[in-house]
């Protein structure tokens, strides 16, 4: 699938409620959005590989999964 962080954030909350969350990203000097439900639940849009940050275009939109959880 194709998206990103800030879209997949976003686009839960409106859905289904809950809580923006948002952290630096590990991949970069950018930020990074999650989403945590009213229960603590929280999920992530994570990229499949490394993004390159030259390319800003794959900061905004790339291939990933919806990753459940946060290590931090």
């Amino acid at each position: 699938m194709i998206g990103s962080c800030l879209f997949y954030a976003f686009r839960k909350y409106f859905r289904t409620g809950g809580y923006l969350l948002v952290r630096k990203s590990r991949f970069g000097w950018w930020p990074h959005f999650l989403h945590m439900d009213n229960n603590g639940n929280i999920t992530q849009w994570q990229p499949d590989g490394k993004l390159r940050w030259w390319k800003p275009w794959e900061i905004l939109i790339y291939k990933g999964y919806i990753k459940k959880g946060d290590e931090k």
